[in-house]
């Protein structure tokens, strides 16, 4: 298998006479591309710092710090990183930590495992941490609607049936929305769709995550 030096891309063909336990791997490489990205996240962050800031030095505040995890159906999207089909479904989870510091707004930074994408030809898997800036709107009593943009440190390893293996960190985009429902003033419900941007096979690379899960505040 072959990286990319110029885009950190994974390539779709494994090298012919590839033995197991062998290939090549390039770690903590991140594209040109990923500037944005961490541009982005420190905009976000730096913006949901000032929102904290503000709602401090005013009335009131959100309902502070909480603790989460979801679980569901990952979707691959894109072409297969091997030189033939690999499955495009899986279990995914994350877990999280979150601190709402205004009533519609917070910041939530976790882990996600998006799953393992298994075919005839090898596999593919990713997980990594994420930190998202968290908007929340009021649908109606106890339902809400939720919205976010962040960032994903993944590591995601391509490995064939012989065992070569690529491998490549990288951090990109994810955003997403959701609704929640909150059972109690410590307890709320959710389901989410997420999608976690990869880029390290094509331009079209990503992961789609379809869960349920729960939070509760201290």
């Amino acid at each position: 298998m072959q990286v990319n030096s110029k885009t950190s891309t994974i390539q779709p063909r494994m090298p012919s006479g590839a033995q197991s336990g062998r290939g090549t791997s390039r770690r903590g490489h991140l594209r040109a591309s990923s500037m944005p990205v961490r541009l982005l996240a420190i905009g976000c962050l730096a913006g949901g710092l000032t929102l904290a800031q503000a709602q401090t030095s005013g009335q009131g505040g959100g309902n502070g710090l909480y603790v989460g995890g979801n679980v569901g159906s990952s979707q691959r999207t894109g072409d297969s990183p091997l030189s033939g089909s690999i499955g495009k479904s899986d279990t995914g989870y994350k877990v999280y930590g979150g601190w709402e510091f205004h009533p519609n707004f917070a910041v939530e930074a976790g882990y996600a495992d998006l799953g393992k994408f298994s075919g005839s030809v090898g596999s593919m898997k990713s997980r990594g941490a994420f930190a998202d800036l968290v908007g929340k709107v009021p649908l109606a009593d106890r339902l809400s609607a939720l919205g976010r943009v962040g960032v994903y440190d993944g590591h995601t390893t391509v490995r064939d049936v012989a065992g070569a293996n690529g491998k490549d960190n990288e951090t990109n985009l994810k955003y997403g929305a959701g609704l929640q429902y909150d059972l109690s003033q410590s307890a709320s419900l959710r389901a989410e769709w997420e999608r976690y941007r990869l880029g390290v096979i094509d331009d079209h690379a990503n992961v789609n995550t379809y869960t349920l899960g729960a939070n509760f505040r201290f």
